[in-house]
């Protein structure tokens, strides 16, 4: 959580201070993300004990906000592990108390991130949305209900995000 803390404290001084600064200067943005995928993949699928998956999410979402953009291949990679971490996990319906409440904070740092993933230049990108209903396409054919369910959801969310967002052209 200290590793995870750190990132998120380091992205947001950059931001904030120099946002001219590259990060890569002072340390692999690519490496990060991948000792974050990493830390997820730890993670149980069969609970949802702590707040690893929820910081690990929010690290990603600060990351996305200083330079240089990951892009490509990086960012399907880092999508498909947290979609994975949290769609396979039991129903909510199964959970209760604490850990109900730390799922739905999750989910909550879940659509956080990918806001900022799809806002990374400031501007909404359709181009990074595309990618990211690639990625999420395969969980609507899931065998598990809740996992299609989890899926539909951040579409839903995405595409209603994107309609707010997104400044329509009169074209008349």
């Amino acid at each position: 959580m200290k590793f995870l803390d750190s990132i998120i404290r380091l992205s947001r001084a950059i931001w904030v201070r120099s946002p001219e600064i590259n990060m890569d200067d002072l340390i692999s943005k690519a490496l990060l993300v991948e000792k974050i995928k990493e830390l997820i993949h730890h993670e149980s699928v069969d609970s949802l004990t702590d707040m690893v998956r929820q910081q690990a999410m929010l690290a990603i979402m600060e990351l996305s906000k200083v330079k240089p953009p990951l892009r490509g291949l990086e960012q399907s990679s880092r999508l498909a592990t947290c979609f994975s971490s949290i769609f396979s996990l039991p129903p909510s319906e199964t959970v209760q108390g604490v850990e109900a409440a730390l799922y739905t904070k999750t989910l909550r740092a879940m659509d956080e991130m990918l806001k900022a993933l799809v806002c990374e230049d400031q501007e909404p990108n359709l181009l990074v949305l595309e990618n990211i209903f690639e990625i999420l396409l395969p969980w609507t054919a899931s065998k598990e209900v809740h996992g299609r369910l989890r899926a539909v959801v951040r579409i839903t969310w995405l595409m209603k995000f994107m309609g707010f967002q997104h400044k329509f052209k009169d074209t008349l």
